[in-house]
């Protein structure tokens, strides 16, 4: 395979079957990309995974195309810049390396509401995040999909102190990030990972007093949100 070129590899990465047959050629042309800086491979992976990552930033009434197309690339800009070859090293194949890029994706919307001063309203974000930008495996957004989401979310919001703390509900709970890519991903509002887990940590132990969460813990709705 290291003998392939980048448009050979493209080809077979192109090429998806369902034994996942393709997927070893897809690692390899990350791997060029990523730790040996193949500009080639760059171009050949982006024009292989935009309309992937297009589709995960989700086209909603509240995104126009044009954003649409430029949160894509802001999506692809992170994963630049943060997928180092020790994170490529680490990966248990091309699933985890998607993970990662699908995390940028729901980021990079994340990002761009914060900006503009407001979410999308809960059902929005929830139908948003959880069907189209990330992993529905999640045990938290299973949780979020199967509870009263409108009483859910109104308990939750009237235990956040901030913006801050309401963005990280969505970002842990909904879009499944784990605390160290936000940590990465908003530097302005997390000095470090140890900051998301002290206000991901307050922010439960509020959760887990609230009389509402309470009575929707003791009905089996919240259990995973509060753990």
């Amino acid at each position: 395979m290291r003998q392939l070129s980048p448009l050979q590899l493209a080809a077979r990465c192109q090429n998806t079957r369902p034994d996942a047959s393709h997927e070893p050629f897809c690692f390899e042309l990350f791997r060029r990309a990523i730790v040996e800086g193949c500009s080639l491979c760059w171009h050949y992976l982006h024009n292989q995974y935009y309309s992937l990552v297009r589709y995960w930033i989700c086209q909603r009434a509240f995104l126009d195309p044009d954003t649409i197309d430029d949160l894509t690339q802001d999506a692809f800009t992170a994963f630049w810049r943060f997928y180092t070859p020790d994170k490529l090293d680490r990966a248990d194949g091309l699933g985890d390396v998607l993970y990662y890029l699908k995390s940028c994706a729901a980021s990079a919307v994340a990002q761009a509401c914060r900006k503009a001063g407001k979410m999308p309203p809960e059902e929005e974000l929830d139908e948003q995040m959880i069907d189209g930008c990330v992993s529905t495996h999640s045990a938290e957004a299973s949780a979020l999909q199967q509870a009263d989401t409108g009483r859910l979310w109104a308990a939750v919001e009237a235990c956040c102190n901030d913006e801050r703390e309401r963005l990280l509900v969505r970002l842990v709970f909904v879009a499944g990030l784990k605390p160290r890519y936000i940590a990465e991903r908003f530097p302005d509002l997390f000095h470090d990972v140890s900051e998301v887990y002290r206000v991901k940590r307050n922010l439960l132990d509020r959760l887990r007093r609230d009389p509402i969460m309470q009575d929707m813990r003791e009905n089996g709705q919240d259990e995973r949100l509060t753990e």
